[in-house]
């Protein structure tokens, strides 16, 4: 029965998916075409619906293929679930899609699209925690954080069996998820400035291979002389002339403090050398927040690890946490499945939460409300003194395990340093502006990308107009003046400027 479902789930996903994308690709590449028609409303409809049938299906194959003796709730429940998510998912991709990518429809149609897009991901989540209410009695704790390939073939790894091999940890896998997640929204807000797509592409790159060192080295210095859990003692092996042991990091040792600085600072340098029409301040508003974004996404990681936790509480104290968080977060398990009644906070729960939180409050709240004292950069500089005083507060609330060093000292150290850099960072912009622009009575360059200004404004000169010198006999036709180029162009600095 199982291998039936598996075959309609897939026929009806792969149909629905495929030709809802095709449909949607012509769409947004016709330029002429500026909203969707009603039959192709109910065409995407019929694909929405098609995805999550098929969704529906395939996890109808996994209760039957696993034998699960489900209650018939526990199947409904993960069932539709299953379909709430798979539809939503198809929604929620399709709108982001035509949303951003489609900037000449009619506004009423975009207004729509935006809407949709925000219910989907509500959606999404409640589909998502039905899913996995449903099934979360018949896993098998703790969960699957990984799989290697080796001499004994594909197997599955947990924190408890690893095992040698090629392997792949879904901790990596949330990383590079988080840092698309980043790239996608931060291509976009250069959309919205320049008009083109790929501003953000190679910055991507060398950001994440820069955050990757950074969160390396960071992981090295502050555990150089060992961690509580009796990780490697980097003093020592330096000392017997094991080198080779600081860049290991497929053993792990990462620090998402260090990650962000090394990604900060290297994405930073390319961009301004790659868009120095733009501006390296400019790029740093853009991105640096949806960092937060990121971290939120691939503190997961830290969830399949069972690690980044708080203090051990009984389950009863946090029973609104869906069942698979709890099973999860168990302290101890047996036969697949939590062996105590206690469980560690999720502190990597409650900081991605937050982060999510900042990132709105930075981009939306302090970006948008207090638009009118804000100079280039200073989103960035509010991201370091947010994430360090997150840090701040819940690295005492860790485990003691979790702490860098063999004292905690760096964790603190860490957390301290983003709010003094932040703090200093937005200090010396508005200094340098007040010297090098206000107190000389210049305006700030507006950024630009070949020969667009920000928003859109043109930025090529127009030809110069030769006035002849008025004759007192014959004063001379009247004609148009050419548009400002100078100063007075570029201290246009966004749509309400135009207005004005």
């Amino acid at each position: 029965m199982w291998i039936a479902f598996l075959i309609v789930g897939l026929l009806l996903f792969i149909g629905g998916a495929g030709y809802g994308g095709y449909k949607s690709y012509l769409f947004v590449k016709e330029e002429k075409r500026l909203e969707l028609d009603k039959k192709e409303n109910l065409t995407f409809v019929v694909c929405h619906a098609s995805i999550g049938a098929g969704f529906a299906f395939l996890q109808a194959a996994i209760n039957t293929g696993n034998a699960w003796a489900m209650s018939n709730f526990g199947a409904s429940l993960s069932i539709v679930g299953a379909l709430f998510f798979g539809a939503s998912l198809s929604v929620l991709v399709q709108s982001f899609y035509i949303h951003y990518w489609k900037p000449t429809q009619k506004e009423e149609q975009r207004v729509w699209w935006t809407r949709i897009l925000y219910i989907s991901i509500f959606a999404l989540i409640l589909g998502f925690l039905m899913l996995g209410e449903g099934v979360a009695p018949y896993l098998t704790y703790p969960l699957v954080n990984g799989f290697s390939i080796n001499n004994n073939g594909w197997v599955w790894t947990t924190f408890q069996n690893g095992a040698g091999g090629f392997h792949v940890a879904f901790y990596g896998v949330f990383i590079i998820l988080g840092a698309l997640v980043s790239y996608w929204i931060s291509d976009h807000k250069m959309y919205q400035k320049f008009g083109v797509h790929g501003i953000m592409d190679t910055t991507l790159i060398f950001g994440l291979a820069g955050g990757i060192i950074g969160a390396r080295v960071g992981y090295v210095i502050g555990n150089w002389n060992g961690d509580v859990a009796g990780g490697v003692n980097f003093s020592e092996e330096v000392a017997k002339g094991n080198w080779v042991e600081i860049f290991k990091i497929w053993n792990g040792g990462l620090t998402i403090l260090g990650g962000a600085i090394g990604g900060i600072l290297v994405g930073s340098l390319y961009f301004q050398w790659r868009h120095k029409s733009i501006g390296v301040r400019t790029g740093m508003d853009v991105a640096v927040p949806t960092i937060l974004l990121a971290q939120a996404i691939g503190r997961w990681g830290n969830f399949f690890n069972h690690e980044v936790y708080g203090a051990a509480v009984e389950r009863s104290s946090l029973s609104f946490l869906p069942s698979w968080i709890q099973n999860q977060m168990a302290t101890a398990f047996s036969g697949g499945q939590p062996a105590t009644s206690q469980m560690y906070v999720p502190l990597f729960l409650i900081e991605g939460l937050i982060n999510v939180i900042g990132y709105f409050l930075i981009v939306y709240g302090v970006g948008k409300l207090l638009k009118k004292w804000l100079h280039r950069g200073d989103l960035c500089g509010f991201y370091l003194i947010w994430y360090g005083v997150v840090r701040a507060i819940l690295e005492p609330l860790r485990d003691s395990t979790y702490h860098m060093g063999s004292n905690g000292f760096w964790s603190n150290a860490w957390s301290f340093a983003y709010i003094g850099i932040g703090i200093a960072f937005i200090a010396f912009m508005h200094l340098y502006d007040y010297l090098r622009y206000t107190k000389k009575g210049l305006a700030i360059p507006t950024p630009m990308h070949k020969g667009v200004l920000e928003y859109g404004k043109s930025a090529i000169a127009p030809k110069e107009v030769v006035v002849e010198e008025k004759k007192e006999e014959a004063p001379a036709e009247a004609k148009d003046e050419p548009l400002p180029i100078g100063d007075e162009a570029l201290a246009l600095d966004d749509p309400e400027d135009k207005e004005k």
